[in-house]
Formats: structure tokens, sequence, C-alpha cells
């Protein structure tokens, strides 16, 4: 009368239910229900989606009632872990990403600072072979700022070789 396709009834119908249906055709007095009210509550307790006394308890059957009770609470706890989730990733990734990005700064820094060196240690060179009077000096200077960058054997010989140049004074 209610237009329900037999699938559809045949779902309905299973799990508790089912096990309420079996527990009164239960051939041992003892298994049944004692009264006909243990067996209303039961039927009451399967239509709040509670644990009914027919089925044998288990953990997943006890947690999967309480989820159908409590619909609206667990779907509100899933969804703020599943953001908080998703806020941790994001927070992960852009945290590698800043950490790739400091690395290669530091990286085009450091290219930076050996290019400079380089380029005032061939700045000393070449006032040292000018010949230009106050060579000395320009030389000293240039490799003090070479000093600061990095202190090396190959600047020592370089501070040495320009501290042996006479001053030339025009």
């Amino acid at each position: 009368h209610r237009r329900t396709e037999p699938p559809k009834l045949l779902h309905s119908v299973r799990g508790d239910l089912d096990w309420i249906v079996m527990k009164c055709l239960e051939k041992d007095r003892t298994r049944r229900y004692e009264t006909a009210n243990g067996l209303a509550m039961d039927i009451e307790r399967h239509l709040n989606f509670e644990p009914v006394i027919a089925r044998p308890p288990s953990q997943l059957y006890e947690f999967q009632k309480t989820v159908r009770r409590h619909k609206v609470g667990f779907a509100a706890a899933t969804a703020i872990m599943l953001a908080l989730a998703v806020g941790l990733g994001i927070s992960a990734w852009a945290l590698v990403q800043e950490r790739r990005a400091r690395e290669r700064s530091a990286a085009a820094e450091r290219e930076t600072e050996q290019q400079l060196y380089t380029a005032l240690l061939e700045q000393a060179r070449a006032t040292v072979r000018s010949g230009e009077s106050g060579q000395r000096f320009r030389a000293l200077d240039a490799l003090q700022r070479a000093a600061t960058i990095s202190n090396t054997v190959e600047l020592r010989r370089e501070v040495f070789a320009a501290l042996a140049l006479p001053d030339m004074q025009v």
C-alpha cells in the first residue's frame, strides 16, 4: 500500500528489525523476549536509533548507532577535523616553500659574495700591475674589503704582494 519496492523494503527491514524478529521466533523460550513490553521497548530503541537488545553487542555496532543518533554533532566534528587537516596541510606546504625560498636566497647571497670577493681580488691585482702612483694603498684598500668577505691563503698572498710594492709618489 505504501508503494515501496521490494528491494528497498528488504533493505529497511534488514539489520535491527531482522534481529528483533529472529529473537521473537527463537525456539528456546529463555532466549525470547520475556514480555511484550520488552519487545515494544526494543522496537522503540530501533526507532530512536539506539542499540537494540536483540542484537549481540559490539563496539562497532554501538558506535554506528551513536553516530546515527547524533548525526549533526558527528558531521560538525568531522568538518572541523577536516578543516584542521586541510589547514595543517596548507601550512606544511607553505613552510616547505618558504624554506626552499630561503635556501635559494642564501645560495644567491653566497654566490654574490663570492663574485664580489673575486672582483676585489682582481681589482687589487690590476692595481698592483698598473704601476701608478699610490697603487699600494689602493690595492690594500681593495684587499681589506675582500677580507671582510673571506680570509683565504690567496688573499694573504695578495696582501704580501701589495705590501712589497714600493711607494711611488709623483
